[in-house]
């Protein structure tokens, strides 16, 4: 055993998430801010592909998630999109590099609160505060382990992905500051019933793109005759938010799909004031 949920728990919840229809998209409350986020993976080494550089910027996000960037993706990001999103952060981990990079951009100022190295020599995770207009929201970026990769072979990791996920997202979420509105996004590399997501569930998160399209995947590989679909990228929320729509950009050349969550703020959630004025 992992430490995680029990199974009952994880068979109501599953039971309860499948009979709960689709959210409809909604208007936030009237005088109410409405912030749109998304998490894409643009895949490592394929900096060249413009259509890649451009699916970052279709959904006109205010907040963009990325995982797996590097240098070269930084130039040419920078290069594309700094009059839109005029606040950007990357992380290259170096010298490691590759698939483990991390980046923010935002039409919003952009605090840097740790970068947190791996549990066990994976990906690591960034915490970066946004000082929007309503106040600070926290975001965790994350890009948890591979399904196929980081253990001795591919049977092993994929036998012990959710007892991995189960550990490295409590991991992460032991540098969240508690009580402020708090997103957790990135590529998890697990279905919305999987370990990480459950452990999210568990402390009042929702998984945005599971309320309104719970069917749609985020990431594709092609096999000889058809093509391999999941849902592995998500933008979960605490009880700050609410959730107005959440839908997937189909473009880009990457193996995944930009995902888009649209947030309004809760009325009763406690906000503080944003540091940068």
């Amino acid at each position: 055993m992992f430490g995680g949920p029990r199974p009952s728990v994880v068979l109501a919840l599953a039971l309860s998430g499948c009979a709960a229809a689709p959210l409809s998209p909604r208007a936030p409350a009237p005088g109410s801010a409405r912030y749109t986020v998304e998490s894409y993976n643009v895949e490592c080494g394929k900096h060249r592909d413009s259509s890649i550089i451009e699916a970052i910027g279709a959904a006109s996000a205010d907040i963009v998630c990325l995982q797996e960037t590097t240098r070269e993706y930084e130039t040419a990001i920078r290069r594309r999109w700094s009059a839109r999103y005029p606040y950007q952060l990357y992380q290259h981990n170096e010298p490691n590099g590759g698939a483990a990079g991390l980046a923010m951009l935002s039409r919003y100022p952009l605090v840097d609160r740790g970068h947190h190295p791996p549990p066990y020599g994976w990906h690591p995770a960034w915490h970066v505060d946004v000082e929007t207009p309503s106040g600070t929201i926290q975001i965790l970026n994350v890009h948890l382990r591979a399904k196929l990769s980081g253990r001795k072979n591919e049977l092993v990791a994929l036998l012990t992905v959710p007892r991995d996920h189960w550990k490295e997202i409590r991991h992460f979420m032991r540098w969240s500051v508690p009580d402020k509105p708090t997103l957790v996004v990135g590529d998890f590399n697990e279905e919305p019933s999987g370990a990480a997501i459950d452990f999210l569930a568990a402390r009042g998160y929702r998984d945005a793109l599971s309320l309104f399209r719970p069917h749609e995947h985020t990431w594709r590989h092609p096999l000889l005759a058809w093509e391999l679909r999941q849902t592995l990228d998500h933008v979960l929320f605490d009880r700050a938010f609410v959730p107005l729509n959440a839908h997937v950009i189909h473009a880009g050349r990457s193996d995944h799909l930009p995902v888009v969550a649209e947030l309004g703020v809760a009325p009763d959630a406690r906000w503080q004031p944003s540091e940068i004025e």
